[in-house]
């Protein structure tokens, strides 16, 4: 499966910390949505077994790191388009400047036995 996808916020963003709490940000929490939109149009079943994951960040913007992005993406497939991210076997992560048209594209597949 492959889906385009808008470009995920940082992982530095993705999580707050007040009064001795961790929780998400509401950008991830919209972040999240985006994505299990995504995959409910898609219609998206979760693969169960090993996946290998190809993902290509095409920034909007010079700045960010290729795995806080990674990250962010990773956690919004979970439950999605698999399982659970300790399914990953393989992951292939590259990043591109696109300032014009921002986004992610992701491609899921089960792995070869």
């Amino acid at each position: 499966m492959t889906l385009d996808l808008p470009e995920p916020p940082s992982a530095n963003v993705y999580w707050k910390h007040a009064k001795g709490r961790t929780y998400v940000s509401l950008e991830a929490v919209q972040y999240r949505l985006v994505v299990l939109a995504a995959c409910t149009r898609k219609r998206v079943k979760p693969l169960t077994g090993p996946v290998v994951v190809t993902f290509h960040w095409y920034r909007g913007r010079a700045s960010g790191d290729l795995d806080n992005r990674w990250k962010v993406l990773g956690d919004a497939l979970q439950g999605h388009a698999y399982t659970d991210d300790k399914q990953i076997v393989e992951l292939h992560a590259y990043r591109h400047d696109r300032p014009r048209d921002p986004g992610v594209t992701v491609t899921i597949e089960e792995a070869p036995q």
